[in-house]
């Protein structure tokens, strides 16, 4: 699951087919709305939430393996148990002046949603002057993303609601507790790791190049003056203290191995009946090599994997399916005998009651997407 921060980043991981999440092989919720489950995981979708179990359910039955929060953050959206999770944090401030940029706002509405923060006359006074700054555009308000968006959206509805100046470094250490049991919290320059992305993610480098050349081309509405920045800095404080925690902790940490935590019911004793579908969520998961899924899928069902390991032609099999690396058709193979393997010690421990039925180890791979 990822957690899409509105206006950070999520079109570079999500919503066309040439963006990092597709690019890498991930099935997609459905249905769902810019990479959102809809309409339950929507901007709008905060009051539609779903059960954890109902949630892994809906994505095991579906067979996906990536979906997007667009919205407020509550304890029930988080299921660890069920799905790994990322977000990306971006700037405050440059979040602000995007947002701005986006839906249209003049320099005069941008900067009133920002001065509007600094009435010390009241909150009544400063809510009615912030929510006259700028009207609302698509259900937001401009000035929420000068006034710390990042901690209201990750702290819930409690904390979303609050009015203009209401956060406080509490909310902080509420959404820091909250992130810390995230799989993956990343930042721009995060993506130039592309090799360690690739053993944590799963995600191939050469897909972020070329998801990087799509880039928002709209011009910023307004450039902050050093005083500006000052005052925009102050007010989305605390959102920078979120920013400025996670960032002091080494990508290492914060950006732990994804794990494949959805084995979708296989019956790792019955391959032979396997799909085509089935046998290619496998090499994903056991050989980590995802980009083969739909050959794979297409090409090399239960039976046919049976029939290739009988004869000893796995490698001609994968290669009329358009495998012809000889590493990876080695990684395949390899998964492919401990099939039959597992298969064999079944068969010799079969007289022992105590021993429980083999299946192989999804604890170590990532990522492990079955293919529609």
């Amino acid at each position: 699951m990822w957690v899409h921060i509105h206006k950070s980043m999520g079109t570079f991981i999500y919503p066309r087919a040439d963006w990092l999440a597709l690019l890498n092989g991930e099935n997609l919720v459905r249905p769902s709305f810019n990479g959102n489950w809809w309409p339950h995981d929507t901007p709008s979708g905060a009051n539609k939430r779903v059960s954890c179990q109902d949630r892994s359910s809906w994505f095991d039955w579906s067979n996906a393996t990536w979906g997007q929060i667009e919205h407020t953050i509550g304890d029930d959206d988080l299921c660890h148990n069920q799905f790994n999770y990322g977000i990306f944090i971006r700037d405050p401030n440059d979040l602000a002046i995007s947002k701005a940029s986006f839906e249209n706002y003049t320099a005069n509405e941008t900067l009133a949603s920002l001065s509007c923060l600094l009435d010390a006359t009241g909150d009544l006074n400063r809510a009615q002057g912030c929510n006259h700054a700028a009207h609302k555009k698509h259900d937001w308000r401009l000035w929420w993303f000068w006034d710390n968006f990042l901690v209201r959206t990750l702290g819930g509805e409690e904390i979303w609601s609050l009015p203009a100046g209401g956060v406080t470094e509490a909310h902080v250490q509420k959404v820091i507790a909250r992130l810390s049991k995230f799989d993956a919290v990343l930042f721009m320059d995060d993506f130039d790791h592309t090799e360690y992305l690739k053993s944590t993610i799963g995600w191939h480098p050469k897909h972020y190049t070329k998801a990087k050349r799509h880039k928002n081309k709209a011009k910023h509405v307004v450039e902050l003056t050093d005083e500006q920045a000052e005052i925009a800095r102050h007010t989305n404080r605390f959102d920078y203290m979120v920013l400025d925690h996670f960032r002091q902790i080494p990508m290492q940490v914060r950006i732990r191995k994804f794990q494949c935590l959805l084995a979708w019911g296989m019956d790792y004793a019955r391959w032979r009946d396997w799909t085509g579908q089935d046998v290619a969520a496998y090499v994903s998961a056991f050989a980590d090599l995802p980009q083969y899924s739909k050959a794979i899928a297409q090409n090399i069902s239960g039976p046919a994997l049976e029939r290739l390991l009988a004869g000893g032609t796995v490698g001609k099999g994968l290669a009329r399916a358009g495998i012809c690396d000889l590493g990876h058709q080695k990684k395949i193979g390899a998964a492919f005998a401990k099939l039959s393997k597992e298969e064999s010690q079944r068969r010799s421990r079969r007289s022992s009651p105590s021993c429980a039925r083999a299946t192989p180890d999804l604890s170590s791979t990532r990522p492990c997407p079955r293919p529609t």
